[in-house]
């Protein structure tokens, strides 16, 4: 399954590149898919472009889905005790 990521954008760089952190983690970006990013923006990141601009809240919202569905994952694999 793939899925899109959301991640702030916390530095420009030239090239249509910028670095977004997302739970203490940074990625190098490529943002040619969106136009203008800026710092401080929340946006998707799937295989390494931003391919759509989100708000906060619906940052907070996706990545806490992701981490239930992680926590779901981790727990139906987890050995019998």
């Amino acid at each position: 399954m793939c899925i899109a990521t959301p991640m702030e954008i916390i530095e420009c760089m030239p090239d249509n590149k910028a670095l977004a952190e997302s739970n203490g983690n940074r990625l190098v970006i490529d943002t040619r898919l969106i136009e203008g990013a800026r710092v401080g923006e929340f946006v998707l990141i799937h295989a390494g472009c931003a391919i759509e601009r989100v708000d906060k809240g619906a940052a907070a919202d996706i990545l806490t889905l992701i981490e239930e569905v992680a926590a779901y994952e981790r727990e139906s694999h987890a050995p019998p005790v």
